[in-house]
């Protein structure tokens, strides 16, 4: 891992303050630092676009080739644009204007910079900045924090796979299953949403002020401009999106974080799956170090890693809802009101990175109970009633669901209680000696197999 931010209490969002350690790929990524230098470079790269001789808008020699390739921008470029834009109160002119005076003292890309910037609106170098961010942030920071959190249900899903458990339905007790296969509900789950999610092409568009191609055609029309800029997307590894107005209309990046959001909705319910075993004394959550449970009761060991991924999942989640309800609307060919919320992206991939570690942690400190999960289906024969009313209709026997539910609905049954209404039945001796086999522990159906099988 880079190197950790300094923490501040002072920070406004724990973001940036007491989950900073947690974020740190993200900083180089959405920080207003980041994004000002990635348009910077998005700008260069369309400078050297219109060099290609396929092209061919300007002409560079070798030198000056070589020079323009040698441009590179840092912490300080990033400062000076800042500085700029107080005069501009425009961040992309600000940024044109720096890209400029670095032109301007090197002989050899002095005649460029009349190019910069040509034919251009904001939000095409904006939206393919974001684009790229984008991509880059899924391949550095999502895939592997979601790959770490399948790997470990993964894993947690062979390790238990005939750890036999009850079922709980609607809250209450239901046929068995095993700890295993409930991971592997999860595992699948999330490992199908990633597939999903990561089928999702980056679409951007570059296409001018309101999608038509329109400066450039009218200063240069014997020139291609649709093929033109497709081929620039393209080149950056990005799906040309024809048909827009001035701005990308964000359809694209909603159905990533729609796929986003999904992920975090996973990952509530297996939060509180996980919780809820806890409570009922199938897990135990294992104790390290000095960590204090309670500043009263010194007995408690909380699962306050997975009550941490909950939270920051949730949070993740209202606000992918809100830039999913927001990002696709804009007024007529455009309005600003998309800048600000985008903005935030990189708040939306905070909440859900720290939630994805706190998850992973929490499940890896999640101990199995088999004597707890063995002693409550053992207290339960009532578990076998669904099985053994079934296998008792398979023989004929068209009143055996009634049977049962009387005998049984609403009540715990001891294994001699079970046994009993077994013989009280009117049954082939094949049918009985079956009945009697069954035991809650065993009643498991295909669990232990499917479980394997992620």
């Amino acid at each position: 891992m880079t190197a950790q931010p300094p923490q501040t209490i002072l920070a406004l969002s724990p973001l940036d303050g007491r989950y900073a350690h947690l974020t740190v790929p993200l900083h180089a990524l959405f920080s207003e630092e980041a994004l000002l230098l990635r348009r910077a470079m998005v700008e260069l790269a369309w400078l050297r676009h219109l060099a290609l001789p396929s092209v061919a808008v300007v002409t560079l020699d070798d030198s000056a080739r070589r020079a323009l390739d040698n441009l590179h921008l840092d912490q300080r470029d990033a400062a000076a644009i800042k500085q700029l834009e107080l005069q501009t109160r425009h961040d992309i002119k600000a940024i044109e204007l720096h890209l400029g005076a670095m032109l301007g003292d090197i002989a050899a890309l002095r005649p460029l910079i009349p190019f910069l910037h040509l034919g251009c609106t904001s939000e095409d170098i904006s939206n393919v900045a974001y684009a790229l961010t984008w991509r880059e942030a899924q391949e550095q920071c999502l895939w592997p924090e979601l790959d770490a959190v399948i790997a470990t249900l993964r894993a947690m899903a062979h390790r238990d796979c005939e750890l036999a458990m009850p079922g709980h339905t609607h809250g209450q007790l239901a046929t068995p299953t095993t700890l295993g296969k409930e991971w592997a509900n999860f595992c699948f789950r999330l490992e199908r949403q990633k597939t999903r999610w990561r089928s999702q092409p980056i679409l951007a568009k570059f296409n001018g002020a309101v999608g038509n191609h329109s400066a450039l055609h009218a200063a240069l029309p014997d020139r291609d401009w649709p093929a033109v800029t497709a081929a620039f997307l393209t080149a950056l590894n990005l799906e040309p999106n024809p048909y827009t107005t001035q701005i990308e209309p964000h359809d694209n990046l909603v159905e990533h974080l729609a796929c986003l959001r999904h992920t975090c909705a996973i990952g509530i319910s297996l939060c509180r799956d996980a919780w809820g075993y806890a409570s009922l004394g199938y897990l135990a959550v294992a104790h390290r170090g000095q960590e204090i449970g309670s500043s009263t009761m010194p007995h408690k060991v909380n699962p306050i890693d997975l009550e941490n991924a909950e939270g920051n999942f949730g949070l993740a989640a209202g606000l992918c809802a809100h830039m999913e309800d927001k990002l696709p609307i804009s007024r007529y060919q455009r309005d600003l009101s998309d800048s600000t919320v985008l903005r935030n992206l990189g708040v939306v991939l905070g909440h859900w990175m720290v939630a994805c570690q706190h998850l992973n942690q929490g499940l890896l400190r999640l101990v199995p109970r088999p004597a707890n999960m063995l002693a409550a289906l053992q207290q339960h024969w009532e578990l076998l009633a669904e099985a053994a009313q079934t296998l008792c209709r398979t023989a004929g026997k068209t009143a055996a669901y009634e049977h049962f539910r009387l005998a049984s609905q609403g009540r715990s049954l001891s294994e001699e209680d079970y046994r009993r209404i077994v013989h009280s039945l009117d049954l082939p001796q094949e049918i009985t000696e079956r009945l009697l086999e069954l035991r809650p522990e065993r009643y498991l159906g295909c669990a232990a197999a499917l479980a394997t099988l992620v």
